[in-house]
């Protein structure tokens, strides 16, 4: 079972309007890229809707990745068939790649989280601060 954590009260935006907070997957109790992992939340969920938008659009047998700002961490999304992907949870290191989780989900579900936590990551903003931006503005426009 895979999830999508967002910690709402971690949410910070900082003088420039950067927006940051805890967001990671739990994917069978195991974290990744960590326990109370923080990032730059808008930026990365903005590049993961593309990513899972151009994989729904994919022939089977492309890849699209889930990358974080922040650390070697990236998540290999590979569409096995026309509503499945495995996603490969990996780690870079100087001798390449170290694959630590691989899970089979369907492709509608892992676009339904992310959309999700878009939403939520939108509302927090929406409901706490009146800051606009254009990343906020741009995920705006591909959740809505």
């Amino acid at each position: 079972m895979l999830d999508i954590i967002f910690n709402e009260s971690s949410i910070n935006i900082n003088k420039k309007g950067a927006v940051t907070g805890e967001i990671y997957f739990n994917v069978d109790n195991e974290y990744f890229p960590g326990y109370n992992w923080s990032d730059f939340i808008v930026v990365i969920l903005t590049w993961w809707n593309k990513s899972i938008n151009q994989l729904e659009l994919s022939p089977v047998g492309v890849a699209v990745n889930f990358s974080f700002m922040d650390g070697p961490f990236n998540i290999r999304g590979e569409k096995k068939e026309n509503d499945s992907v495995t996603l490969e949870f990996i780690k870079r290191n100087a001798s390449g790649e170290n694959i630590s989780i691989s899970i089979d989900m369907s492709i509608l579900e892992l676009k339904r989280l992310i959309q999700k936590v878009s939403r939520n990551v939108l509302n927090v903003i929406n409901t706490t601060n009146s800051v606009f931006n254009d990343d906020i503005e741009e995920l705006k426009k591909i959740v809505s």
